[in-house]
């Protein structure tokens, strides 16, 4: 029993750490779009972001770069590489937006590079080398998902603790932009549990095949934001 508490501590732990904005990916300078939309008066205050944030999650987390958490888990659990090849090279041809695919690799090979001497795993190496071969390219999604499999996490820790970190990362963007007031942006937060949950407990039972955004507005509004006038964040 003591051993099985300090197993589940020592994964909280993990989960925590690899999921914190201290943890250095550079996500904190990304705003995937958002930006776009206040400059352009279509976010303006705490209801319609949460209209942003609420499609962000169904469309966006819950088709593409969350399901891609969990597919990489699969894989990486079953060492089946030619998957994680395939993951990578959907998510590439899905990101339409230049800034929002360059913003994905990114920080998923600063986190790579990042948690690889921590957890010494096999398949982190190993996929570093088919990002440096060029087979890959190491989307964020898929190194969250690789590092919380070789941390010991289960899937549901994983996807939920990369849907938590998505959206907080979000969230705190907004209090920057729009600007909203801290303790708001808590209470969005906060109300955007249920839905973090639904969507974490059906992205397991979908496929390779369901895999790809359908969200047309946000990667419009990506695409827009590098002809901006004047930005505080890098997409």
């Amino acid at each position: 029993m003591i051993l099985d508490q300090m197993d589940t501590g020592r994964q909280l732990l993990g989960l925590l750490q690899f999921s914190d904005s201290f943890f250095p990916t550079g996500g904190f300078s990304q705003s995937y779009g958002l930006e776009t939309y206040v400059q352009y008066g279509l976010v303006d205050g705490g209801g319609s972001f949460r209209e942003v944030l609420t499609t962000f999650i169904d469309h966006v987390l819950g088709r593409e770069d969350g399901l891609a958490v969990s597919l990489t888990w699969k894989a990486a659990t079953a060492e089946d590489y030619s998957t994680l090849v395939q993951i990578d090279q959907i998510l590439s041809s899905t990101k339409m937006a230049r800034e929002s695919r360059t913003a994905s690799v990114k920080t998923g090979c600063r986190m790579l590079r990042t948690a690889g001497p921590l957890l010494d795993a096999p398949i982190i190496w190993e996929y570093l080398k088919l990002i440096e071969t060029g087979f890959c390219s190491g989307h964020h999604a898929m190194a969250f998902g690789l590092v919380g499999c070789c941390a010991g996490l289960t899937l549901k820790q994983t996807t939920l603790g990369y849907l938590y970190n998505a959206v907080a990362a979000m969230v705190n963007n907004g209090v920057r932009l729009i600007p909203l007031g801290q303790q708001e942006g808590q209470y969005i937060l906060w109300d955007l549990i249920p839905l973090l949950n639904r969507v974490a407990s059906e992205i397991p039972w979908k496929t390779l095949d369901n895999l790809g955004s359908t969200a047309p507005a946000l990667e419009i509004r990506a695409m827009q934001h590098e002809r901006l006038y004047t930005r505080l964040f890098m997409s």
